[in-house]
């Protein structure tokens, strides 16, 4: 997510998307295969309403929390506020960003 609170989760393999959404859109799916996440989505909540959400509407920090726990299952590492707090020599700062 960005300051200006453009959320997306982009999956990438060889240099190119394979799927690209928003934790609060989910059914707008982008990149060479819009469903290569279906497997590793099971009892995650996206969307923030629709027909199938209505009677359970998801909150938008439901959509967040689900989408780091999507990334926690694709990487392996539980992504917890324990694990974002530290600096990480991965995760950099942008000059002018």
């Amino acid at each position: 997510m960005d300051i200006t609170g453009n959320d997306s989760l982009k999956y990438a393999r060889d240099g190119r998307i394979v799927v690209s959404f928003s934790p609060c859109t989910p059914e707008k799916r982008y990149g060479d295969d819009p469903h290569a996440l279906d497997h590793l989505i099971g009892g995650l909540r996206f969307g923030i309403s629709g027909p199938k959400v209505d009677d359970d509407p998801v909150e938008p920090d439901e959509c967040i929390s689900s989408a780091l726990a999507l990334i926690g299952r694709i990487t392996g590492a539980d992504i917890a506020d324990d694990w974002l707090r530290p600096r990480h020599s991965c995760i950099r700062r942008i000059p002018g960003g």
